[in-house]
């Protein structure tokens, strides 16, 4: 009942909210990096994840687990307090499904996941996809083995993070949100899809679940290029 509350209510914060990034001084970044200063209440992690979740094939160079990279951001988390209900366990996990680009990006400039986990009193985890920023399962020779690149296997990634961070207390059992963009919008969608007993909703912001053959209406593969040639041919107003 709970969880349904809680997915209901993010839906409307998120029609309603201006996800306005949140910039607070930070914690400085490599210099030439090219990335964003990340908020001082998010802590850089590493789990040790499969390189292989489904047994596909032989795992090449011999490496069957790597470190995949994740941030722990707690500034809203309040573990011990009782929701207002006065029901124990209901403080919540947003997971932030990380697509095609260093997590970095996405701990700085995803405002609506900060400003909910303040009403909600939620611990923010940032998740990288494999492949990207510094989560590669083969080190330097990751580009020469692209066979374990897929929507599968970092949907695998993240549920074996979610099991783990949720098999112990203050998080056991703590309900999961999964939010996502873009691609990571897709993610999002598909955890709660292909992994229910993990995630009890998910914000899919952009997500193009229309964009696939043989559903009705026809998906029109030009309809995007439309709108972008538009923008960029009409004189702003």
């Amino acid at each position: 009942k709970m969880s349904v509350t809680l997915v209901w209510f993010l839906g409307l914060f998120a029609l309603s909210s201006s996800a306005i990034p949140l910039s607070n001084g930070g914690v400085k970044t490599p210099m030439n990096s090219g990335l964003p200063n990340l908020p001082v209440d998010c802590k850089e992690m590493w789990f040790e994840n499969n390189v292989d979740h489904f047994s596909w094939g032989p795992n090449p160079l011999n490496v069957s687990v790597w470190k995949q990279r994740y941030f722990r951001c707690d500034k809203f988390w309040k573990p011990h307090q009782r929701h207002q209900s006065g029901e124990e366990g209901f403080r919540p996990i947003f997971f932030y499904c990380g697509n095609e680009a260093p997590v970095e990006l996405y701990v700085n400039a995803t405002g609506l996941i900060y400003e909910a986990a303040s009403l909600f009193g939620a611990l923010v985890i940032f998740a990288e996809h494999r492949y990207y920023g510094q989560s590669l399962p083969f080190g330097k020779r990751t580009f020469h083995h692209m066979g374990y690149l897929s929507h599968e296997q970092a949907l695998a990634d993240y549920a074996a993070l979610l099991s783990s961070l949720r098999s112990s207390p203050p998080l056991l059992d703590a309900p999961v949100v999964a939010f996502g963009g873009s691609y990571g919008g897709m993610l999002a969608a598909w955890m709660r899809q292909k992994y229910p007993h993990l995630v009890v909703g998910s914000i899919a912001a952009s997500a193009p679940v229309l964009a696939f053959p043989h559903l009705r209406p026809a998906w029109d593969p030009s309809s995007y290029w439309r709108v972008v040639t538009a923008n960029f041919r009409d004189p702003a107003a």
